[in-house]
């Protein structure tokens, strides 16, 4: 199973026996051949599975990987580990001569969108843009800043029902990126689901300059056009 969660948490210890048909597979499916189907499916390029897991159901071990390093694993008995209780695993402390934060950057930065997601919740939008800002001018390395974060957050804002906050989140992402049509477009998207036709068809208009072949720009502007004209 390819995991990419940054932290696991044990709380349960096995005390009962695996149920039906999973020891099974266990012997019919050996560690090695996992690894083989681990390294046929493992993602690679500027955003790789960062880490990679194997439970070994008649052992009662995981064993964890890194990367597309299948060869070297962290071994984990779970007896042992949940004998100490509900406890958390930092997963990357057991790696520690993985590529340093420089080296690994493009894979090991945090969506600057859940520092933002946060004080959105604690406070506003208004405050979370004022501090995606300041981290940026920092240029703080554990955050990843890049337009494809912010636009898909976004996005993300508005099917959760806070159209108005993606409505900046997006604006601020044509602040940031001004050359980007996909960025107009996304502005232009949430304009749309908030009912206000006139912002939308400008911010579809400007994609569209940008990118002349924004089939998606030309459908809608159609479509807003049409609804905009007078009876």
């Amino acid at each position: 199973m390819v995991s990419p969660i940054q932290y696991m948490h044990l709380t349960e210890r096995p005390n009962d026996p695996a149920p039906p048909g999973l020891d099974l597979i266990g012997l019919v499916t050996p560690v090695d051949l996992c690894r083989q189907v681990l390294a046929a499916v493992s993602q690679q390029g500027s955003t790789p599975t960062v880490y990679s897991n194997i439970f070994d159901l008649q052992q009662r071990v995981m064993h964890l990987y890194h990367l597309q390093d299948f060869e070297n694993a962290v071994s984990l008995k779970l007896e042992k580990e949940l004998e100490k209780g509900p406890h958390t695993v930092d997963i990357a402390s057991l790696f520690p001569n993985a590529p340093s934060a420089g080296q690994s950057a493009s894979f090991q930065k945090e969506p600057v969108s859940r520092m933002m997601m946060r004080v959105i919740e604690a406070q506003n939008v208004t405050e979370a843009i004022s501090q995606f800002k300041r981290l940026k001018m920092s240029g703080d390395p554990r955050y990843d800043c890049s337009e494809r974060v912010l636009n898909l957050f976004g996005i993300d804002l508005a099917y959760m029902g806070r159209v108005a906050d993606a409505i900046e989140v997006l604006k601020l992402v044509v602040e940031e990126h001004p050359q980007s049509a996909n960025a107009y477009d996304s502005l232009a998207w949430a304009f749309m689901q908030s009912g206000q036709t006139e912002p939308a068809i400008s911010n579809y208009e400007k994609s569209l300059e940008l990118n002349p072949k924004n089939a998606n720009a030309v459908r809608r502007l159609e479509e807003l056009r049409g609804k905009s004209q007078p009876l």
